[in-house]
């Protein structure tokens, strides 16, 4: 007899690991609503979204027509197994999740950094409730609970083309807002994410320069022209700067991009003072670079530049014949942002003389505008 209930105890054990095996074993097979995700990219920042993609039309099972207010209800839905109602999932399968890798504004609302479950209340007027739910890791919204919902926002649906898989895509991108919707059928859920660009790039940059980065002269040049080129943290760009030319004894890169900050900041006499330093290590073509930049904004600071270049060229040896035309050239180039016609035309034609031959035709038609003047 105890031989028997320990058979029968063992039995019973075994029916339930069996069971339980079986509910949570799961064979990787195709979905009728496969998963998807897509990222977009905004100025330092990311929004994802993780979803599930049910179809209007599935083999021969037609639902045009039959998706809003019949497949997908107007208003919620009553779940009979908790008594409380639930929204939409906005997908199929699990929630459909969106994170945002920084603190962000879903038209105009603010909402902290994290992964949310994205669920809708499509309303028959045409709105639509897009709710943020801290809760993201529920299968579906039948548990769905509004005490943690952390935003809702209304927003006006759109009709557009036929899209037989629902999709979430990003139509309007620039560098602080993406325009994200969800397009299923004939309709459209937009909604505007910002980030706030500029100070989430000022932690980043600090970030990597505090990381292997921080050994690099180039990437301060990056930090600090980051400042100057957005008019944004000069005093920090301008940290940068120092930092870049006290690690690596000073570039003309570093040099200049400190000069242009002090420049902006309205300290003139000691950006020039920079610059002139800059300009003493600087190679041929970094001159000419600088001094082309400054030619419709300052031609006589670009004609020093220019002829530094000039009166140094002998100086440098092993000069290349494409950098001896561009010395000489800058020169014809200077003296035109002067307005000086004769001496830009005497040395355009001296340009003509080294210039190697893929540059001859360009120049020909340099020639003839300052004729034309």
């Amino acid at each position: 007899m105890k031989h028997f209930f320990y058979s029968l105890r063992c039995t019973a054990f075994l029916f339930c690991f069996t069971l339980s095996l079986s509910l949570v074993a799961q064979l990787e097979i195709p979905q009728a609503s496969p998963k998807s995700k897509v990222v977009q990219t905004v100025g330092v920042s990311t929004i994802t979204v993780n979803y599930s993609r049910p179809q209007v039309i599935s083999n021969d099972n037609d639902r045009t027509g039959k998706i809003w207010g019949q497949l997908v209800p107007w208003e919620m839905t009553l779940n009979n197994f908790t008594g409380r109602s639930y929204p939409w999932r906005a997908g199929a399968n699990e929630n459909t999740v969106i994170s945002f890798s920084h603190d962000a504004k879903i038209n105009g609302t603010a909402i902290p950094a994290g992964s949310y479950g994205f669920h809708i209340i499509p309303h028959e007027d045409g709105k639509a409730t897009l709710i943020f739910n801290t809760e993201d890791y529920h299968w579906g919204s039948f548990q769905y609970s509004e005490e943690a919902d952390a935003l809702r926002v209304v927003v006006n649906t759109e009709e557009t083309d036929f899209r037989n898989m629902l999709t979430f895509d990003f139509p309007e991108v620039n560098s602080d807002t993406v325009l994200c919707q969800l397009n299923w059928e004939h309709k459209s859920f937009p909604f505007k994410v910002a980030f706030e660009t500029k100070p989430n790039t000022i932690t980043s940059i600090k970030e990597q320069l505090g990381q292997t980065l921080g050994f690099t002269q180039s990437t301060y040049v990056q930090a600090a022209n980051y400042c100057l080129t957005n008019d944004y943290k000069l005093d920090q760009g301008l940290t940068w700067a120092d930092r870049g030319i006290l690690n690596s004894g000073g570039t003309f890169q570093l040099f200049r991009v400190k000069a242009d900050i002090l420049r902006k900041m309205e300290k003139v006499a000691e950006a020039d003072k920079i610059m002139d330093q800059a300009l003493e290590i600087a190679t041929v073509r970094d001159v000419h670079s600088y001094a082309s930049s400054l030619v419709s904004k300052d031609a006589e600071r670009a004609m020093k530049a220019f002829t530094l270049n000039y009166e140094r060229m002998d100086q440098f040896k092993h000069l290349s014949e494409v950098d001896r035309f561009t010395v000489v050239a800058g020169m014809a180039v200077g003296y035109r942002g002067l307005k000086n016609k004769e001496k830009a035309l005497e040395f355009a034609h001296k340009a003509q003389e080294v210039a190697p031959a893929n540059f001859k035709g360009a120049l020909t038609g340099f020639i003839q505008s300052l004729e034309s003047l």
